[in-house]
């Protein structure tokens, strides 16, 4: 099939603040390329991420699905499932070229976010400019390796493409080079957004000298913002403020359909699948959560989503979940909230009471509960390698099958976000002395950390780590077993107590958890259809002593 629509190109700008790259002097000197290119696009000055995560927002993306739908709701192994259609797949049936150059294995093509590209370009695993442990490459880079493959296409060949260049710069750790820092003025975020504008300069120059830019419908959007500070939070992850929710999104028409207009109407990032289907001449999908913005007002009177469930998944925190509307944000927690946003952009006063009325909310959860969601997949294998990659850019990574994760709207009696980032401010201050060494240093505050919030996953695993180490089973063997109380079941912790009580020549005691950890083995496998490796561990298993 040979489609007839224009080129299609997505860049996706991640960790990137809008009041960086719009609408101010200081986006201005920042960001030169995006300030000007914005001339000839609708700009939409209120747009909203899902969330504050990678995968997640490039997954609502990709889909039109907001998370509780497509299922991928923390960064790796979760796994947009192949059960979704996505973009590029719905691009790739009609005809189009598919191309991805992704700049972080954050959207490793394992999880699921590559589904229908052609060609997919990512980093190695083994290179890295900043730590030698992430593996990311630069705005550069990767609108090097976009241009590279424009510049390749036959010159007889006709098929419209579609192109999407994922630009991570400006994820911490922040490292821009010298020329961008002095421009920021020495601020090292400020130099990423810097450097990353100069990149998307590159990328549009490429596309200007094949050519390509008069039949070209062109989307830029944030995945997500960066905190800097905000509400007590150092980057992102932990809250849907807007510091980490509000997010650039440039939409440009070869046709020159609102060219320069700045729109203020609430979009979401959602909305990106059904504008690019309709730019391309395809029927969006009538399920979809997102709605086409291609050359049409955006809806009025409309809620926006937003999740976080980092706390709730790595520290025991509630689940936060929330809607955007016209006249404010509201997050449901253990303790709600709400902002009223026009008179309060910061969102610094809560003004949420007892008797709030939150029926429409109420009423928006569970009507998104009700919608019909995507099978659950198989989460990704990550070896130890790519643990490390995820959790060296700050990303915990989630041993949650998709159907643990609580539903839209879902609460449980443990503290609210907003009223617990010093206890992630403690964990991320124990994690720079284990990284650097200190493990005495760490172990004493993820004691402490633990003993004033026994469900914090991270203080747990991380002083288990440190007694195995120093092999002090005794105390390993407490840690694991208390770990074990808590959800979800993993193989991690049967293996280790095993290791325990092995080394503790208490090897009938550790026979239970020896074979417990074959059979998750086993069951792991057989949800991934590896029949042969669950075989393999059933034998292994078989011979194992009672």
């Amino acid at each position: 099939m040979s489609a007839d629509g224009p080129n299609i190109v997505l860049i996706t700008l991640d960790t990137t603040r809008a009041d960086r790259v719009l609408g101010s002097d200081r986006a201005a000197k920042l960001a030169p390329n995006l300030t000007a290119f914005a001339a000839e696009c609708r700009t939409f000055t209120a747009a909203r991420s899902v969330g504050s995560l990678t995968l997640p927002s490039h997954a609502s993306m990709m889909t039109g699905l907001y998370p509780p739908r497509h299922g991928a709701r923390a960064n790796g192994p979760q796994v947009l499932p192949p059960a979704a259609l996505t973009l590029a797949e719905r691009a790739a049936e009609s005809g189009y070229r598919t191309a991805g150059f992704v700049g972080s294995l954050a959207l490793d093509r394992a999880y699921g976010i590559g589904q229908g590209f052609d060609v997919w370009d990512q980093p190695s695993r083994a290179d890295d400019r900043v730590t030698g442990e992430i593996s990311e490459r630069s705005g550069f880079e990767v609108a090097a390796s976009a241009t590279r493959w424009l510049a390749n296409r036959a010159p007889d060949d006709d098929q419209p493409f579609f192109l999407w260049a994922h630009f991570f710069d400006a994820h911490a750790p922040y490292a821009p080079p010298a020329e961008y820092l002095e421009r920021a003025g020495g601020d090292f975020y400020d130099g990423e957004i810097a450097a990353l504008d100069a990149a998307f300069g590159s990328l549009l120059a490429g596309l200007r000298t094949a050519g390509e830019l008069d039949d070209t419908v062109i989307l830029i959007v944030g995945d997500h913002g960066e905190s800097l500070g905000e509400h007590g939070e150092a980057t992102h992850g932990l809250f849907v403020y807007d510091a980490t929710l509000h997010v650039p999104f440039l939409l440009r028409d070869p046709r020159g359909d609102r060219a320069g207009q700045l729109d203020d109407a609430f979009v979401s990032v959602v909305d990106v699948q059904p504008t690019l289907l309709e730019a391309m001449g395809l029927e969006p999908d009538p399920t979809a959560d997102g709605v086409s913005l291609f050359r049409r007002a955006a809806p009025e009177n409309r809620l926006l989503y937003c999740e976080s469930l980092e706390g709730w998944r790595l520290y025991g925190w509630s689940p936060l979940t929330g809607w955007i509307a016209d006249d404010g944000k509201y997050l449901r927690s253990s303790e709600p909230e709400f902002y009223a946003l026009t008179d309060d952009p910061r969102e610094l006063e809560n003004r949420w009471t007892v008797d709030f009325d939150d029926a429409v909310f109420e009423l928006a959860f569970q009507q998104l509960a009700r919608r019909s969601v995507l099978p659950a997949a198989a989460r990704a294998d990550l070896d130890a390698e790519r643990r490390r990659q995820l959790e060296a850019l700050g990303y915990t990574t989630s041993e949650h099958a998709a159907g643990d994760f609580p539903g839209p709207g879902a609460v449980d009696d443990g503290p609210s976000p907003a009223a617990s980032i010093a206890e992630a401010q403690a964990v991320e201050d124990a994690i720079a002395y284990f990284v650097r060494g200190r493990l005495d240093n760490a172990a004493e505050r993820f004691a402490e950390i633990l003993e004033s919030n026994p469900q914090n996953r991270v203080a747990a695993e991380r002083l288990i780590e440190i007694r195995l180490a120093q092999e002090d089973w005794t105390s390993a063997l407490d840690l694991l077993r208390a770990r074990a109380a808590l959800p979800p079941e993993t193989i991690a912790v049967h293996r280790d107590i095993a290791r325990c009580l092995m080394a503790l020549d208490r090897e009938d005691e550790a026979q239970p958890h020896v074979r417990r950890t074959l059979e998750l083995f086993i069951t792991h496998h057989e949800r991934r259809g590896e029949l042969e490796e669950a075989a393999r561990y059933r034998r292994i298993l078989a011979d194992a002593p009672h």
